[in-house]
């Protein structure tokens, strides 16, 4: 008689057994950035490592020239060149840390949304399921903030659940600030107007960016994102 639960665990075994382990070590990446990559891929445990790494470099208060950038496995670590050479300040980098000691200031936010993105009955008809199930699986999980980038403010936020997974689209077009978007294992919020190839599936008035704030950027790495569902729609 087969075993589901057995195949699946087998399944993962076999898939962490293909994933090598790699070197660690900081390369230079020009003259004023060093990078460190922790994995071929992307999970959770990976990325926490990356935060833990994040808040220890941050902790060593190396000199206001360092700066650290935090991504889905991988680190940057700027500095002025003019101050320090790359291989005296890789000296002073670790590459590992316990995830346990990751930041406890990462927040969970609730995040209401409005299903009424202009994808939304294109990707329900794409994935096979209807908009109620769609919106369930959607808003269903807390999505961590895997890294910021592209636009000011704007969170890269996953993994979405593998039946909700979707190709970019084949065209990009321009979207409003507070658009909510996916593609791919992932999901985002656009801080502001801009064109994007991702599935518009609905829109909030969670504010990503407000530069009257003292920390402009409301998401941060390793923060959480939960989507709630909004009984009426936003305004633009």
């Amino acid at each position: 008689m087969l075993d589901p639960a057995g195949a699946v665990a087998d399944a993962v075994r076999l898939e962490n057994a293909a994933r090598k382990q790699i070197p660690r070590r900081w390369l230079s990446f020009g003259d004023a950035t060093l990078t460190l990559r922790l994995a071929d891929h992307v999970d959770e445990a990976i990325h926490a490592e990356v935060v833990a790494l994040t808040d220890a470099i941050r902790s060593a208060n190396l000199g206001p020239d360092v700066a650290v950038v935090p991504a889905f496995a991988t680190l940057a670590v700027q500095f002025d060149p003019t101050r320090r050479s790359p291989r005296s300040l890789a000296r002073q980098l670790p590459t590992t840390a316990t995830a346990a000691a990751a930041s406890l200031e990462a927040v969970t936010h609730a995040v209401a949304v409005s299903y009424d993105g202009g994808d939304l009955m294109e990707a329900s008809k794409s994935l096979g399921m209807d908009i109620d199930e769609l919106v369930r699986l959607h808003s269903k999980p807390p999505y961590l903030v895997y890294a910021t980038g592209f636009l000011p403010g704007f969170a890269y936020l996953g993994m979405l659940d593998a039946r909700l997974k979707l190709p970019r689209r084949a065209n990009v077009r321009r979207l409003p600030a507070g658009a909510v978007i996916a593609a791919g294992q992932q999901t985002a919020i656009l801080p502001a107007d801009g064109l994007t190839g991702w599935h518009h599936l609905g829109s909030t008035n969670f504010a990503p960016l407000d530069w009257s704030r003292a920390a402009p950027m409301a998401l941060q790495v390793g923060d959480r994102v939960r989507f709630e569902c909004a009984a009426r729609p936003f305004k633009p």
